[in-house]
């Protein structure tokens, strides 16, 4: 996994002596690995968790590669630091197993890459009617329909599926002679994923095109002892 971030977005002045060149930086500790703490009760994890925390935020002091700093966390669950460290030892910060993460917020002597807007997969969720000539009664079939859509944001993504909502809506004979269309209704969300490229559809464990946080009645049959397969 990749350690440091940004790192690649930043054009250096080479005028300047590498040796003394710094940069503004976001640290951030590794986490506890779940497994050390499975077997110990909520209350002990919890003990356990500020432990392996401050004794890795003393290791990060120790390295001796910044003095002031400001904290990320708090003083009972230290998360990592804001500081600033000279570029040439970013590269040795990141070997440090206790690291999770070095973003680069600035580079002394260098200026930010402009490039465009990226573009990003989104994906609409709407509501589609199918509307059969005539028919003012009885049930309606309607679909829930989700179309992924590359744009630079959400309010784009939005606009492109409005521009193209005519030819969903173009109407057709069924068997029985009947003019059927099915009408957008409207465009209920939009959820950007993680999708990059086409790879991204290849692997293994899929690719997340949408996602929805809901609430539900905990029962017997949704409860988990916490027990690892």
């Amino acid at each position: 996994m990749k350690k440091i971030l940004d790192l690649d977005e930043w054009r250096l002045d080479k005028k300047m002596t590498e040796t003394k060149r710094t940069a503004s930086v976001s640290i951030h500790l590794k986490y506890i690995d779940v497994k050390k703490v499975i077997t110990l009760t909520p209350k002990e994890r919890t003990i356990a968790i500020d432990k392996h925390l401050k004794d890795s935020f003393s290791k990060l002091l120790n390295t001796k590669l910044f003095d002031t700093y400001k904290l990320i966390g708090t003083v009972k669950k230290p998360r990592g630091v804001e500081t600033e460290i000279l570029l040439k030892d970013i590269g040795k910060l990141a070997e440090r197993t206790f690291v999770e993460h070095i973003f680069i917020n600035s580079v002394q002597g260098a200026k930010r890459i402009v490039t465009e807007t990226a573009h990003n997969f989104f994906c609409i969720k709407m509501t589609v009617a199918i509307q059969v000539e005539g028919a003012k009664k009885g049930l309606q079939t309607y679909e829930e329909r989700y179309v992924l859509v590359k744009a630079k944001s959400s309010e784009e993504a939005y606009k492109k599926i409005e521009r193209h909502s005519k030819h969903y809506e173009k109407p057709y004979l069924n068997a029985q002679g009947q003019l059927v269309r099915w009408k957008v209704e409207s465009l209920d969300d939009c959820y950007v994923t993680d999708i990059v490229n086409s790879d991204d559809m290849n692997e293994p464990g899929g690719a997340e095109v949408f996602s929805v946080l809901k609430r539900r009645k905990l029962t017997s049959k949704r409860y988990w002892n916490g027990k690892l397969d």
